[in-house]
C-alpha cells in the first residue's frame, strides 16, 4: 500500500516542480519581451525616419559608410554625422564616440533628428569643444565601450547652452530641409573665413576645392560684414 502511494506522489511532485519552473520562465520571458518591445519600438521608429530622410535628401547628398569616425553623408564636400536624439538613452540625448578624452566623430556638421521629426544642424567642432572643456560632465555618462573608443551620452540642452549653439532647425520635409542645407554651406564658408583670418594661414575651401588665403578671407569678410 505504501509502495503504491510513493509512486503516486513522485509524479505529482515532478509536475509541481515543472509548473514552478514554467512560471519562472514565463516571468523572465515577459520581462525580456517588455524591454525588447521598447527597444524595438524606438528602432522601428528610427528606421522609418531614416527611410523618409533618404527619400527627401537632395541628389547632392551622398551616403558614406564610415563606422569609425561617424560620417554618414557628404553634401557639397561637407561631411555630416546623422544622429537620433531619442531611443534607449532617453529624449533629447545623443551618443558620441570618445578616445583619450577627445571626440572621434570627424564630420563637419552633426544632423540631429528628434522624435517630433524636427531636424537640427550644428557644427561638429562645437561638440568637440564641449567634450574637451567639460570632460568632468561627459565622463559621468559612459554607456558603452568599443575596441577603439568609448561611447558617452550627451544631453542636447547642456550642449546647446554651454557652447551657445543655435542649431539650424527645420521640419523633416524636403523643401525646408534643402533650404537649411544650403544655409549650412553659407555658415561653413563664414566659419572658414573667420578661421583663416584668426589663424592667419591658408585653409582649404572644401565646398569649392580651393585654397583660401588670408588676404582673400579679409576681402570676403568685408563683403559679408563678418567680424572675426
Amino acid at each position: 500500500m505504501f509502495e503504491n502511494t510513493k509512486h503516486t506522489l513522485l509524479p505529482n511532485l515532478e509536475l509541481l516542480l515543472e509548473i514552478s519552473r514554467a512560471k519562472k520562465c514565463r516571468k523572465h520571458s515577459f520581462s525580456k519581451k517588455h524591454y525588447d518591445y521598447h527597444l524595438d519600438s524606438a528602432c522601428f521608429e528610427q528606421n522609418q525616419l531614416r527611410t523618409h530622410l533618404k527619400k527627401i535628401l537632395p541628389i547632392e547628398m551622398k551616403p558614406i559608410e564610415d563606422p569609425h569616425y561617424g560620417i554618414d553623408y557628404s553634401y557639397n564636400q561637407i561631411t555630416i554625422d546623422q544622429k537620433f536624439s531619442f531611443g534607449a538613452l532617453g529624449e533629447n540625448t545623443i551618443k558620441i564616440r570618445v578616445n583619450n578624452r577627445r571626440l572621434t566623430n570627424k564630420s563637419d556638421w552633426t544632423m540631429i533628428i528628434n522624435k517630433n521629426e524636427t531636424v537640427e544642424l550644428f557644427p561638429t567642432k562645437k561638440l568637440a569643444l564641449f567634450v574637451k572643456k567639460n570632460w568632468g560632465l561627459v565622463q559621468k555618462r559612459l554607456v558603452g565601450k568599443k575596441r577603439t573608443y568609448f561611447e558617452y551620452a550627451i544631453k542636447l540642452e547642456e550642449l546647446y547652452r554651454i557652447e551657445n549653439i543655435t542649431p539650424l532647425r527645420s521640419e523633416l520635409e524636403e523643401k525646408v530641409l534643402n533650404e537649411n542645407l544650403r544655409t549650412m554651406i553659407k555658415e561653413t564658408e563664414k566659419m572658414l573665413i573667420e578661421e583663416t583670418i584668426i589663424l592667419n594661414k591658408t585653409t582649404l575651401y572644401k565646398t569649392k576645392l580651393l585654397c583660401f588665403e588670408p588676404i582673400l578671407a579679409q576681402i570676403a569678410a568685408r563683403e559679408l560684414l563678418i567680424n572675426p
